[in-house]
């Protein structure tokens, strides 16, 4: 069993490092273990050390599948309400982790009236748009990509690199990503990758 998940983590892992995983939440961000206990997946590309703060206490993350993807396991769901310790190339910061964040942005009726061609007020979901989202500020991605295998947001927060922010696809070819502790004015593109590569 410990091999089969080496084997399955080590695959995502790489599907990460390439921008080739149109599902990160999938893997990252807090998930539910067949035992009922909680495991924490982190991407957290050229990082050397991520460190979990959750009511009060610390945990470190270890990464046994790739050097990347930092988890640990808890005793229940710490929801969106952790932070993260982040050493990379000897500078340390602390974050909220995007992948905590699930809320869909586009809903069901939005995503109707999107593919009627009804939508009128469409620039009100599509683009980035200030969010507050479970009482984090940050800027909520939404973006039309129906033929792309993967999307990432670049800018200023990850040095223009796509393989920090893959973003998650959701029905109908929208991709979405809430990054929290991001503001109003941050430089950004999206980084898109076809399905010919």
């Amino acid at each position: 069993m410990a091999l089969a998940t080496l084997d399955w983590m080590s695959k995502d892992a790489e599907r990460l490092a390439q921008c080739n995983h149109d599902h990160p939440q999938a893997v990252l961000g807090p998930q539910q273990l067949e035992d009922g206990r909680w495991v924490v997946r982190v991407w957290m590309p050229e990082a050397s050390r991520v460190v979990l703060l959750h009511q009060g206490h610390e945990h470190a993350l270890e990464n046994p599948h790739h050097a990347w993807i930092f988890e640990g396991e808890l005793s229940s769901n710490p929801g969106s309400q952790y932070r993260l310790r982040v050493e990379r190339a000897g500078i340390t910061h602390e974050q909220h982790d995007p992948y905590a964040f699930r809320q869909e942005w586009m809903g069901a009726m939005d995503r109707h009236l999107f593919a009627e061609g009804n939508h009128h007020h469409i620039w009100q979901r599509m683009g980035a748009h200030p969010h507050l989202q479970d009482g984090v500020a940050g800027v909520q991605f939404c973006l039309w990509a129906p033929n792309a295998r993967s999307v990432s947001v670049i800018g200023d927060c990850t040095n223009w690199d796509g393989r920090h922010l893959p973003m998650q696809q959701r029905i109908g070819g929208i991709w979405e990503l809430f990054v929290p502790g991001l503001g109003a004015g941050a430089h950004y593109k999206y980084e898109i990758h076809t399905q010919q590569g």
